[in-house]
């Protein structure tokens, strides 16, 4: 039940919407879901205590389809036109409870709601300042054409300071409120750019430098001047490509593959050929038209080479899938080292690449109201396999 409640509130929401656009579309449905169960309530109750009305009948189903319509248009994202309907029939109420159905019982007072929610829903200020007017008039001029009111009961002015009064109140508050959120959101951003930053420092780590830098060292003296060319341009290019992806929150799948297969190849002339790799992609994904977060995979690549590869005493595998699930991209690494059980010692970078990877997927999940980004290791009878279900966008 609870998941279905959820389900209902976020209709109609996407990832490419702000916050603010966000809590719009579940007040939205809020509204729509309290509507609903009114009319229907109202029904019952009619049904049950009252002389059947068809036409009472009749004109409860009517509101109800109209608020399931603010619904369907929600879905199909007409979100504006939905704003438009919803005030519209809870003015049509509004009008109907001051002047017919509750007339003398101060009905007329609810007319202050409509600004209020032009407000929630609406951004411009006209729009904002025209419903105010539209609320003070309706409160007004039935009155005055129908006399439905003794004429002491008007204080002008004081509905006047009551209505303008509320409105600049709620008006400020609001104000506010998105200045807050404008802060909360520079300061994530800004948490953003650290973790990124952290998990570039990690990617290539001191220990991996140091060894590529030695290769190189090592393959001059032996005046093996092709292979220390080779693996200088490997290095240098994978460098460039790291640099340029720790600056973008999205690459093309395509380039991150390159960039793994660049380094795992630097790796592989590293260790000797002590493993072999293969790069496994669902025939449904197309590398040149996805963009998913960059170097998620590296630091665990690193982790399978340097402390289950190297470690084993056999030639390894290490194997690398992309496929859909669920609205994600899948990423599975698997390698057939030493498993995660034999690893004693060397564990403060594997911990440190965890962590980081965590704590970004956390910041890619506070963002996300669809299926949850997430990532584990799965420890295998030989070897390691390490899972990650990654948010992706489609190049359009």
């Amino acid at each position: 039940m609870k998941h279905l409640t959820n389900q209902l509130i976020s209709l109609g929401v996407t990832e490419n919407l702000s916050n603010i656009e966000i809590k719009k579309i579940r007040i939205l449905n809020l509204f729509v879901m309290a509507g609903t169960l009114l009319g229907l309530i109202y029904i019952v109750i009619d049904l049950i205590v009252l002389p059947f009305d068809l036409l009472k009948i009749t004109s409860l189903v009517i509101g109800i389809l109209c608020v399931l319509l603010c619904a369907v248009l929600q879905h199909f994202h007409q979100y504006r036109v939905a704003r438009f309907l919803i005030i519209l029939l809870i003015s049509f109420v509004f009008i109907k409870n001051a002047n017919v159905s509750f007339k003398g019982f101060y009905g007329e007072y609810y007319y202050l709601l409509i600004p209020i929610m032009t407000l929630m829903f609406f951004e411009k200020r006209w729009i904002h300042v025209s419903s105010l007017v539209v609320s003070i008039g309706l409160f007004y001029l039935p009155n005055y054409f129908l006399d439905i009111y003794p004429e002491q009961y008007f204080g002008y002015s004081n509905v006047l300071f009551l209505f303008g009064g509320v409105f600049l109140v709620v008006s400020f508050f609001k104000t506010e409120n998105q200045k807050n959120e404008a802060a909360i959101l520079k300061f994530k951003n800004k948490e953003i750019k650290n973790i990124q930053e952290q998990l570039f420092r990690i990617q290539m780590n001191p220990h991996f430098l140091f060894n590529s830098l030695t290769a190189i060292q090592h393959y001059m003296v032996a005046n093996n001047s092709y292979e220390a060319g080779v693996y200088t341009a490997k290095f240098a290019k994978l460098m460039r490509q790291v640099l340029e992806f720790s600056r973008e929150d999205y690459i093309l799948l395509a380039d991150e593959i390159k960039a793994l297969k660049n380094y795992i190849e630097l790796q592989q002339i590293r260790f000797k050929d002590k493993f072999d790799y293969s790069v496994e992609i669902e025939e449904s994904i197309a590398v040149d038209a996805i963009r998913i977060p960059p170097m998620f995979a590296q630091p665990v690549i690193e982790n399978a080479i340097e402390h289950g590869i190297a470690k084993s005493e056999n030639t390894c595998n290490l194997r690398i899938s992309y496929f859909l699930n669920n609205g994600l991209l899948s990423l599975q690494v698997v390698d057939d080292g030493v498993g995660l059980g034999a690893l004693k010692t060397d564990s403060s970078h594997k911990s440190m690449a965890q962590e980081i990877i965590r704590e970004r997927l956390a910041v890619i999940n506070d963002n996300r109201r669809a299926e949850k980004a997430s990532f584990q290791l799965v420890p295998l009878e030989r070897g390691t396999k390490a899972v990650f279900s990654l948010p992706y966008q489609v190049v359009a």
